[in-house]
């Protein structure tokens, strides 16, 4: 999996709307929602992790909603939505997003805001902690698409295309898993990426391969110069001859004396 990547729009861009894309700063995540809702969304306005906010897309009629997830979301729990259409007389119905319901990190779902109206969509999941932008079709009174886009914190950690960029991804998704299931066991994936992205992130230790090459570049014995082994040839050379002199002065006859 890559990021970024966006879910499905709920609805469709009205004809008279203006379709609008919203990130938060790279690295930031969405971290609160609001806007006003009646039988269907009528605005959204979005805060980023970091503290910076999104305009207000939509109107401000009908019922303000807010919520706050310090951890951010990972995408929708639930939403119902409107396409453009026709009715029997063949006047065009515009798409319009009925309800929508926010699932947070921590996997707590926050509040149902709008109505009954409208089909539900699939839920949809961003990796976790990765819900960082919106794109949807707005004009001054409401909202007729919306869609969210992944692409957070772990898209900037480290490179998607590495290995390591790839099992932080995986990780990051298992970890939605847990909180998805409530478990408090980390599944095998999960640990398996925790363990190989804190080696290749955290650690202050040279890889083995480095190591190796640190120990071959150890200064290696100087060898012995030809010009002490001729020395020590030459003392060799003296010390026989002095043996041979003092052998043959021992065994010379003595002369006869009497």
């Amino acid at each position: 999996m890559f990021l970024p990547f966006s879910s499905a729009p709920l609805g469709t861009v009205n004809i008279d709307h203006k379709n609008t894309v919203f990130n938060c700063p790279k690295g930031e995540y969405i971290s609160q929602i609001s806007g006003n809702y009646d039988q269907k969304i009528r605005g959204l306005r979005v805060k980023c992790s970091g503290g910076s906010t999104s305009p207000t897309f939509g109107g401000a009629s009908g019922t303000a909603y807010t919520d706050t997830s310090v951890d951010g979301y990972i995408g929708f729990g639930m939403a119902r939505a409107k396409d453009s259409s026709f009715d029997s007389n063949f006047n065009s119905i515009p798409p319009e997003i009925n309800a929508i319901q926010f699932k947070r990190a921590n996997a707590t779902l926050a509040n149902t805001f709008g109505s009954a109206g409208g089909i539900t969509r699939p839920e949809f999941k961003c990796p976790y902690g990765t819900l960082s932008g919106v794109s949807l079709g707005s004009n001054s009174t409401d909202i007729s698409s919306l869609s969210l886009i992944c692409d957070g914190p772990t898209s900037t950690v480290s490179n998607q295309n590495t290995v390591v960029g790839q099992l932080q991804v995986e990780y990051d998704i298992a970890k939605q898993q847990i909180y998805d299931q409530k478990l408090t066991i980390p599944p095998p994936l999960s640990q398996k990426a925790l363990d190989i992205v804190a080696a290749n992130t955290t650690t202050t230790r040279k890889p083995p391969a480095q190591q190796q090459q640190t120990t071959q570049q150890q200064p290696a014995e100087k060898p012995v110069s030809i010009w002490l082994w001729v020395g020590v040839g030459f003392l060799v050379l003296i010390f026989i001859i002095l043996m041979i002199v003092i052998i043959v002065i021992a065994t010379k006859p003595k002369p006869d004396t009497d």
